[in-house]
């Protein structure tokens, strides 16, 4: 977690969905790094969410893991009303799966902005740099590599931060050229 970077999002609350491991995990570390207290909800692994909290909180943050699986409306719903009733609201929403394009018009009336960001090949355990996919994958990518989770978490805070402010509805490539 970067200790360097200003808190650009201190007062702000965060909920990540699927936030537990991989990319998910490194974009609620960064959250917090920047200063926003985070939500994070896991579907099968309570252990390693708890292990992001422990992370975010021994790092100076704030944090929050709660068991919700994102295909299930009602345990999503629990764990939004969870995430305001201890942060005191939401300001920042990482939802892996869904809803761009129309929550973009549906929300920019609010200053609410919504992106979609599309990763190309992330080092993450379930799919290693080192795995049989990368052996075919890392060929395609222009930079010759795969991401690191911080990576996309470092593009995904700064679409959160007030510099970000004017993108909305977008769909977002941090392929390192894959599509290219």
């Amino acid at each position: 977690m970067s200790t360097d970077s200003p808190k650009k999002l201190k007062g702000k609350a965060a909920l990540v969905t699927g936030g537990s491991r991989g990319i998910g995990a490194a974009i609620a570390k960064r959250l917090a790094a920047d200063g926003a207290a985070v939500a994070l909800t896991y579907s099968a692994s309570p252990a390693k969410a708890n292990e992001v909290v422990r992370a975010i909180e021994a790092a100076g943050g704030r944090a929050l893991a709660i068991g919700a699986d994102a295909a299930d409306p009602e345990a999503v719903r629990r764990a939004v009303a969870r995430t305001v009733d201890t942060f005191g609201g939401i300001d920042i929403l990482v939802n892996n799966a869904g809803f761009t394009k129309g929550l973009a018009r549906d929300l920019g009336p609010r200053g609410i902005t919504v992106n979609n960001v599309q990763p190309g090949p992330v080092d993450t355990d379930l799919n290693p740099a080192t795995g049989e996919f990368a052996k075919v994958a890392t060929p395609y990518v222009a930079l010759g590599r795969y991401a690191r989770t911080e990576e996309i978490a470092d593009f995904v805070a700064y679409l959160a931060g007030p510099e970000a402010s004017y993108i909305t509805g977008a769909s977002l490539l941090a392929d390192g050229g894959y599509s290219a």
